[in-house]
Order: structure tokens, then C-alpha cells, then sequence
């Protein structure tokens, strides 16, 4: 195994100056996307810039699909908050999140949270009625 190969066996831990400073370069080369991503050589230079900022507490240097990978974990909870936003009589704030209260928001909740584990599962093992009554299968 070489040194690169073990540096992507070895999973990144990520701060959030760290973050910020990933979205702040992808962002400043969005003119550059290659359609709905970033190509690789992006990801890489993304890993660079970091190294040089020097934000690191903790954890392997990041590398480009150290990066990658942060990139596409942010974009779908992003896109899953999206999705959330879209059904009636629910919110997001950026700092409480879902912030439940009451009992018809705690039962959209578990209606979603219930769905996107069925929807996420092989088919083979799909919840079931009995399992979750209010996931239609």
C-alpha cells in the first residue's frame, strides 16, 4: 500500500474552520463546476489550500477525496433539508435546526426521519406496515 493509498484508508476528521475554509474555496471556483460537481484536480487543489491555511487539529491531512467526500456529506444534508423545507407546516432555522415542539411537529419529524430509512434500505429488508404504519410501502 502506498502512502497515498493509506492516507484515503484513513478517514479525515474535520473542524470547522476546516469546513469553512473548503466551502470558501469551492465557492470561490464555482465558475468552474463540471456540472452539477467539481472535477477532481478542483478537489485536489482544495486539499492544498488547506494544507496551506494550516487548519489542521486533528486527524490525516486532508486530500482530494478527503475533500471530495466532505463536499458530497454537505451537499446531501443540504439537499436533505431542502427536501424537509418542502412539506407544509415544517421549518429549519440554521442554529435550533428543526427545532420540534409540540406533537403534530414531532410526528412530520418521525413521518420523515421514518421515510428516509425505509427509502435508504434495500429492498429486500423495506419497512413494512407493521413496521412503520404511517410509511406507505
Amino acid at each position: 500500500m502506498t502512502q497515498q493509498d493509506s492516507a484515503k484508508a484513513e478517514k479525515a476528521s474535520w473542524n470547522d474552520a476546516e469546513t469553512d475554509a473548503l466551502l470558501e474555496y469551492l465557492i470561490s471556483c464555482r465558475s468552474k463546476l463540471a456540472g452539477m460537481t467539481f472535477k477532481t484536480d478542483r478537489f485536489n487543489e482544495a486539499a492544498a489550500h488547506l494544507h496551506t491555511k494550516k487548519l489542521k487539529t486533528h486527524g490525516p491531512t486532508k486530500t482530494g477525496a478527503h475533500c471530495k467526500n466532505k463536499w458530497n456529506l454537505l451537499k446531501s444534508g443540504y439537499n436533505q433539508i431542502n427536501k424537509y423545507l418542502q412539506k407544509s407546516g415544517v421549518h429549519w432555522d440554521p442554529v435550533v435546526g428543526a427545532n420540534i415542539q409540540g406533537t403534530a411537529a414531532e410526528e412530520a419529524w418521525s413521518d420523515y426521519v421514518g421515510r428516509l430509512v425505509c427509502d435508504h434500505t434495500p429492498i429486500s429488508a423495506r419497512c413494512s406496515p407493521s413496521v412503520n404504519s404511517s410509511t406507505p410501502v
